[in-house]
This record gives C-alpha cells, structure tokens and sequence, in this order.
C-alpha cells in the first residue's frame, strides 16, 4: 500500500501543477469565466495561491476514491497540504522578492514548484507514518470548507485590497522595487 501511496504522491505533482498551468493558460489568455471560482482573477500572488489551493483539492478529491479510503488520517494529510502549501509559495515569494529587491515570474513558478512539492512530502509522511489524534480528521474537513470560503469569498474583494500580495503584478513589482 505505501508503494501506490508514494506514486499516487508524485503522480499528484505533475497532476497538480497540470491543474494549476491550464488554470493559468486559460486566465492569461482571457477565459477567466471558465476559472472564476478556483483560478486567478488578477496576477497576484494570494490569485494564484487560490489557483495551487484549488488544484490541490481537486487532486485530493480525486486521490480520495482511488486510494484515500485506505487511509484513516488522508483527510488530515491533504488538508496540512492545502494549508501548507499555498502558505510556502506566497510566504516563499514574497520573501525571496523582498531580498532580490523586484519580483521576477521566474521565482514565483520555482516557489509554486517547491511549494507542491514539499506539500505531496507532507501529505506523504503523515500518511505513511500513520500520524493521527481523535478527531483529526472532522477538524480537518472544517479547516477545508472554511479555507475554501475564505478563497472564495476574496474573489471580487482582492483586486481592492491594499496588502502587497493582493497587487497585480505590475503594481507589485512597483512596490517591491521602490522598498
């Protein structure tokens, strides 16, 4: 079981980042319509951390019927990822934009890439090592439904917010630079 584990994990990388580059194709290219809901609405980084959140769901969604069941603490593994790496590529980037003093596209797709990766790590680990404690697995599915609303609920609202994250990235880059 641990050997389809860890090539369920590593299938769902490239699964992820498949997800998350149409995701992208399709904002750039103008069908934000078909995106609304889990793709970016504007070039920041807190859109596409939604878009790596929303991608890894539906990965998880689908990791779930084919191999989830076999796991009592999955839901709890899945969601650390879905917290953890959203968190490393915003956070990621923008520190390493801080210390670089602009902000490249090139390092926002090495941060994403880093940040799926050691996301399927953890998921992996705390699924093969069996990691759980009561009630893991309902706080769990909770801690999912409300990040969801909250990305959710921040689609029209982020193009206005003032916080350096929630700038397009020409805007961003500005203010990065001007630091």
């Amino acid at each position: 079981m641990i050997e389809e584990l860890k090539k369920s994990e590593s299938i769902g990388f490239f699964v992820i980042a498949a997800i998350s580059l149409i995701g992208s194709i399709l904002f750039f290219t103008g069908y934000t319509n078909i995106v609304f809901w889990f793709g970016p609405v504007s070039t920041s980084l807190w859109e596409f951390g939604r878009l790596m959140f929303s991608s890894i769901l539906i990965y998880s969604i689908i990791q779930y019927f084919t191999i989830g069941k076999n796991f009592e603490n999955f839901f709890f593994a899945k969601t650390a990822t879905l917290f953890i790496a959203p968190i490393i590529f915003i956070g990621g980037s923008y520190l390493i934009d801080l210390l670089i003093g602009n902000a490249y596209m090139i390092t926002h797709i090495f941060t994403y890439i880093i940040a799926i990766v050691l996301g399927q790590m953890l998921s992996y680990t705390f699924m093969k090592r069996e990691f759980k404690f009561r009630l893991m697995n309902g706080y769990a599915v909770l801690s999912t439904i409300v990040m969801l609303l909250i990305f959710l609920g921040s689609i029209t609202e982020s193009v206005s917010y003032n916080m350096d994250i929630f700038r397009p990235m020409r805007n961003y880059q500005k203010h990065i630079s001007n630091r």
